[in-house]
């Protein structure tokens, strides 16, 4: 995950674990400890899009 074409940085990954967790106990009601895995398809569904304009690089 952290490496290669879709690679993801680690502040991503914190945010992206927050997002699939929050959606998680939004869901069903969690009364154990349990493992959560993350799939490449919660990146893509939970991955930040940068909002507002674009920023160019100076030339």
């Amino acid at each position: 995950m952290f490496t290669g074409a879709d690679k993801i940085t680690f502040q991503e990954s914190a945010k992206i674990c927050y997002e699939k967790l929050r959606v998680l106990l939004e869901r069903e009601k969690i009364e154990a400890p349990i493992r959560i895995r993350l799939t490449g398809d919660d990146i893509a569904q939970f991955r930040h899009v940068p909002r507002g304009r674009q920023r160019f690089p100076k030339a």
